[in-house]
């Protein structure tokens, strides 16, 4: 074996493995495809729950689990993966974004930013608690040796073991919900062979977006959305809505989505762990709070219409027939499912949130994403959502000032329903606004909602002559 080099997969095992044991445990990796028992995510998952789901053991007559070497690594990966994920479930909503993998370095962790939970401040009932225990520990101090009795003993012992849990209490850190808005954590496999959360990480590129750098006192974007009155969930159901109609978008344009798919894989490779066929995740952005603003709206309507004309007839089909068959699509109809299926994984945000992502918003420009032809803000949405002062502000601005001082003594309701008029197509028949005015209410976005394209993207369209081709070594594999 000398002068050979071993497959790129197993050598990187083996030195990780190689790390944490003794050296003659090295034997175990030397079959192709099989671990020992002793590997960290053998350990995770357990031999019992591995030989359970009929996954292959060797061992020697007299040899205990530990010394096993187990035959499936496929399985074993698998098992692994799927227990990773049931935790990450339940970290779901609580941070930015939660990655999957099964074992991170110390030194992959050095490309990401930092979070830190901060102290939170102690109620005033248990600060009182404390002050008392405390207290109670000083005038015992004073008692002297032949009056420590076994009963004093005892109610010492008591008073530090509550100072020492109100303590734990009082003195702990907590991130707060703008931290896991800017932050995520990552789930693996410690080198033991245990559960590892790391939280409060900062995706480098979520770094470089960083609104208070350098001590800047700059507004953030949720500080000046409370300040003009838009309540946190009228934020974040803006932001569904903004991502259906990217979805509807992307979903039928295979050329932006193969890019975004192929930037979303590479990335992502620093810190990927390889399990057949293809380690990756598509998890959809969470949107169920905002369900009732994504029914009966324009963009379901283009994505049901998209997921009518895919060919999925091959899905139900037994494992590897369904691969094989769907393998043989004409390309176009791939190019459709392709299209769709990332569609199903792109993020959401508004162009203004405070660590937006640059690349998404170019993905929603790539794909001439027209939020204001595909959803209005009407009164059930929107205007009866926001204070008076922002809807008459917006009136103001867009149509005139005495439009909007005609309605100052509206009632909330009544003023949400001339709005939802007047920002529509057509308003310049149905409020008697001027046509150029209704051009541009008919147009009007909340800020953050559209995909703005700049003056140089309008004056120069980027270059692609055949964007419905497929690139070379796929137009090579399909011939």
């Amino acid at each position: 074996m000398q002068g050979q080099e071993p497959a790129g997969r197993d050598f990187r095992t083996a030195q990780v493995y190689l790390s944490w044991h003794q050296p003659l445990s090295g034997r175990h990796l030397a079959t192709e495809n099989e671990v020992a028992a002793t590997d960290p995510v053998a350990q995770f998952v357990g031999v019992d729950a591995y030989a359970a789901a009929g996954g292959a053991l060797r061992k020697d007559l007299f040899s205990d689990d530990d010394n096993a070497v187990l035959e499936d690594v496929a399985l074993l990966h698998r098992l692994a993966t799927e227990a990773l994920n049931a935790e990450a479930e339940k970290l779901k909503g609580q941070w930015k974004w939660v990655d999957v993998h099964l074992s991170v370095t110390y030194d992959q962790y050095i490309r990401y930013g930092r979070e830190y939970p901060l102290p939170v401040e102690p109620a005033h009932d248990d600060q009182a608690k404390l002050d008392v225990l405390n207290g109670e520990i000083e005038q015992m101090e004073e008692i002297g040796e032949e009056a420590w009795t076994d009963e004093v003993q005892a109610r010492w012992d008591q008073l530090h073991n509550d100072l020492e849990a109100l303590s734990a209490d009082v003195n702990r850190s907590e991130y707060t919900d703008e931290q896991r808005a800017r932050a995520g954590c990552v789930v693996s496999i410690d080198h033991r062979g245990a559960l590892r959360v790391e939280t409060g990480l900062v995706h480098p590129d979520d770094k470089r977006q960083q609104v208070r750098s350098g001590g800047s006192e700059a507004m953030s974007a949720e500080e000046k959305r409370k300040e003009a009155g838009v309540s946190n969930s009228l934020s974040a159901d803006l932001r569904a809505i903004r991502h259906q109609n990217l979805q509807a978008h992307l979903a039928s344009d295979y050329q932006t989505a193969f890019d975004a798919m192929l930037y979303s894989m590479i990335v992502r490779l620093p810190i990927a762990y390889a399990a057949a066929p293809i380690d990756i995740s598509m998890r959809q952005a969470e949107v169920f709070k905002s369900r009732e603003y994504l029914e009966d709206t324009v963009a379901v309507a283009m994505l049901e219409e998209i997921k009518n004309t895919l060919d999925l007839s091959w899905i139900s089909l037994e494992s590897p027939q369904d691969f094989i068959t769907m393998s043989a699509l004409p390309v176009e109809k791939k190019q459709a499912l392709f299209a769709w299926a990332t569609a199903q994984a792109v993020q959401q945000q508004l162009a203004n949130d405070d660590h937006s992502s640059p690349v998404l918003e170019e993905i929603g420009r790539r794909c001439s994403t027209d939020v204001a032809y595909c959803w209005r803000p009407d009164a059930k949405n929107y205007w009866s959502r926001v204070p008076k002062k922002h809807a008459l502000s917006v009136a103001a601005e867009v149509i005139g000032q005495k439009w909007a001082d005609e309605r100052r003594d509206f009632k909330k309701d009544a003023l949400a329903a001339s709005m939802e008029t007047a920002f529509r197509e057509g308003a310049d028949e149905r409020v008697g606004i001027d046509r150029e005015t209704a051009k541009r209410t008919a147009r009007w976005l909340p800020e953050g909602m559209a995909f703005e394209i700049s003056d140089e993207q309008q004056q120069t369209p980027a270059e692609n002559p055949e964007p419905d081709v497929l690139p070379a070594f796929l137009k090579t594999a399909a011939e």
